[in-house]
């Protein structure tokens, strides 16, 4: 939560959060660009929160939106692979449709490889960040995996 807290305050106008956590009455202040759900169990009080952001936004500025899904982790252990995926399968298009470009965090070392692709899958691209031993130190290396409809360099880069 703390990584968002300078956005938040940063950004008051484009950045909004939901914050799913029981705790989020605590976590986070009370303001405008803040939303809050008692956890990701349901994902129909997340839905809703969700779109009340979308619909609250004026129309340019969806032209270049983003919206960043940190929760799939969490989801994914919690509802499982089939409900995880069918909420991802009607969420993503929604915001798509409005203009959004879609992100999602998931950590595949929390998961099996059906389950990370089960949900990556839906997405139109896949990067991942990883560490790996170069010359006796350890680096981090930014790669993309796929990329639906566009062109992109297939190496890993040192970030």
């Amino acid at each position: 939560m703390t990584k968002y807290l300078d956005l938040i305050e940063s950004y008051p106008e484009p950045f909004h959060l939901v914050l799913c956590n029981p705790q989020a009455d605590e976590l986070a202040p009370s303001l405008p660009n803040v939303s809050k759900t008692k956890g990701v169990e349901n994902l129909t009080e997340i839905n809703i929160a969700l779109m009340k952001i979308v619909e609250s936004l004026a129309p340019q500025k969806l032209e270049e939106g983003r919206f960043y899904i940190d929760i799939l982790s969490d989801v994914l252990l919690l509802q499982g692979k089939a409900t995880t995926r069918r909420w991802i399968s009607e969420l993503v298009p929604r915001l798509k449709a409005r203009g959004f470009t879609v992100l999602g965090m998931i950590n595949p070392s929390m998961h099996n490889k059906e389950e990370t692709e089960a949900i990556t899958s839906i997405f139109d691209g896949e990067i991942e960040i990883f560490e790996k031993e170069v010359e006796g130190k350890i680096r981090k290396f930014i790669a993309v995996r796929r990329l639906y409809d566009r062109s992109y360099i297939e190496e890993e880069r040192v970030i």
